[in-house]
């Protein structure tokens, strides 16, 4: 019988002598949450909210949306509320702002907020360098070195000229 996660579904089914199967859509509605209790996001959705809630409490603000989709020949789409609940909604909530914040050109505040709460860090020479510096002093034979002692190691390293 295909049933929620909770206890006591597990308790009767074992009571009732029948087998349980996990419902995947709860199960997976369980992992989604759990991975969007990480504090990076949990800021990064507070912002989106933040800014989807100001949207939808103006009404200024949502018909200059609305008159700038129209003058562009843009789709006309509202931003999306989630709920906490339904991890979907999270991710249509999302996937609408990010939308919206392609059209730099029209967008331009949108954009600069997307980029500021959505960017990913590129590597860069000056990581890579330290990366190899790194692994220079962190060798096999000194691999029980306390991070305190590498951090001192590799500043020695990149600031003394010899």
């Amino acid at each position: 019988m295909t049933v929620d996660n909770a206890s006591n579904m597990s308790v009767a089914l074992e009571v009732a002598g029948a087998q349980k199967l996990g419902c995947l859509a709860h199960t997976l509605n369980l992992a989604s949450n759990k991975a969007m209790s990480i504090q990076s996001l949990q800021r990064v959705l507070a912002k989106v909210r933040s800014i989807v809630t100001f949207f939808h409490k103006s009404n200024i603000a949502t018909e200059m949306l609305k008159e700038k989709q129209l003058a562009l020949q843009l789709p006309q789409h509202k931003l999306i509320n989630d709920c906490k609940t339904r991890w979907n909604s999270t991710y249509q909530m999302i996937q609408r702002f990010l939308n919206l914040a392609e059209n730099e050109v029209y967008f331009p505040k949108l954009v600069r907020l997307a980029r500021t709460y959505f960017c990913v860090q590129a590597t860069s020479v000056a990581s890579e360098r330290v990366f190899s510096t790194t692994g220079d002093i962190v060798s096999a034979t000194r691999a029980c070195l306390s991070a305190e002692r590498v951090n001192e190691l590799v500043f020695l390293k990149k600031n003394m000229k010899f």
